[in-house]
This record gives C-alpha cells, structure tokens and sequence, in this order.
C-alpha cells in the first residue's frame, strides 16, 4: 500500500497494476526498460519506463514535476500540461471525477475538459485524450494515440508484461473500449476542449444484429 507520506503536501498522483494483475502469467521472460528509458513516443510526449516499478506503486524515479516517475497518470498529466496547460491530481482511478472539480487544479480549469462515459458513441476517444481505469488499487490512465477499425491505440506507462512496451490497442465497437486480458474496460475518458482532434468513429455496420448495415456518422466536438 502506498504510504500517506509519500503524498505529502504536494498530493502527487499514481496509478497502479490495474492492468498487470496476469503478469506471471504473461512475462516469465519479459524484462522492464532502465528506468527512465523511452518507450514510445507520440505527438512530442514520450512514454518512458518505470524500471523495476514497473506493474506496481512504486516510483522507480521518484517525484518529478508531473508527478511521481514514471507512473501512468505522469504521462497523461505531462501531455495535458504541456500541450493545453491542464493539470490536476489524484490517483488514476480519481482522474475522471477530479477533472470536474476545481479545487483539485494545479493549472486550467474543468471549465476546460469535458467528461465522456465508456459506451458514448456520440463522442468517441479522440488522439490526445485520457482514458481512466477505476480497477485495482490505484487504477490506470493512458493517452489515446489513435482510432481505427475495430480499434483504440494508446500509448501509456508502469504496465508490465508484454512487448513492445509502451502502447497498446484496445477493441472498440464504435461505442464501447473493451478491455484486455479479461478485465473491465474504462469508464471513460477526458478530452480537453483545446484539442483540435476530430474522428470519424467505426460503427458496426450491424451493430443490432437484424441484417441490416447502418451508415456511419462523422463524429465532432
């Protein structure tokens, strides 16, 4: 368990293995980066490794400016920050909730974030946008990287298991993103009103199953 100390006056923000529970099962032989070392990277953010931290609480890099290093909520809350000037605290089961609270903002305002609910197919996950898992400790967040066919890419830190580390493709029915390795999807997902990404969302074009295909829809902000 984490230790209330470590929050200390600053209330820095962790998530935990919400999505790494499977991993003896996964990764006898997968061994996490250096600490510290890239992942991945998308549009100017990179996604680096938490070390033997890697899955847990634990920070391999203690605190840093976002946050603890290199936990999942400190990627998501350095894109926000760095693109859009938005930031805020918590774990990353809180995020979502927090976004719409002000009195947990370090810079922005929830004026300046809209809330979405896992199913909303009225505006799906866009690049650039925080989805947030409420499971397991801690929970877990990742950036939206991209939307395709049948499919969310993320890209995200401290989970463990699999290879290539660092991003990850969720399924996605035009409503709803799946989970992975049998545990819950999201609940939903953060969009900051400053980013200028639009999509056009894949349907299933039958999606009510009576043999009837449904057009698809272009979907904006």
């Amino acid at each position: 368990m984490r230790r209330a100390a470590l929050l200390g006056a600053v209330f820095l923000a962790a998530c935990g293995a919400s999505d790494d529970q499977p991993l003896a099962q996964q990764s006898q032989a997968w061994t996490a980066p250096p600490c510290g070392a890239e992942m991945a990277s998308w549009d100017g953010t990179a996604a680096r490794s938490n070390g033997a931290c890697a899955g847990n609480g634990c920070s391999c890099g203690g605190s840093g400016k976002y946050g603890l290093q290199y936990q999942c909520v400190e990627l998501v809350m350095r894109h926000f920050m760095t693109k859009w000037k938005l930031r805020w605290y918590g774990n990353a089961k809180d995020l979502l909730n927090h976004a719409k609270t002000s009195s947990y903002y370090a810079s922005g305002s929830p004026t300046q974030v809209v809330v979405y609910s896992n199913g909303d197919g009225a505006h799906p996950p866009v690049p650039g946008d925080m989805v947030v898992w409420t499971n397991g400790t801690y929970g877990h967040v990742a950036l939206v990287t991209g939307l395709r066919p049948g499919f969310v890419d993320i890209m995200e830190q401290n989970v463990s298991g699999y290879s290539p580390p660092g991003r990850y493709a969720l399924k996605y029915n035009g409503k709803s993103i799946y989970g992975r390795w049998g545990q819950p999807g999201p609940i939903g997902w953060a969009h900051a009103k400053a980013n200028p990404a639009t999509v056009i969302p894949y349907y299933d074009p039958d999606d009510d199953d009576d043999g009837v295909p449904r057009r698809r829809t272009t979907a904006r902000r």
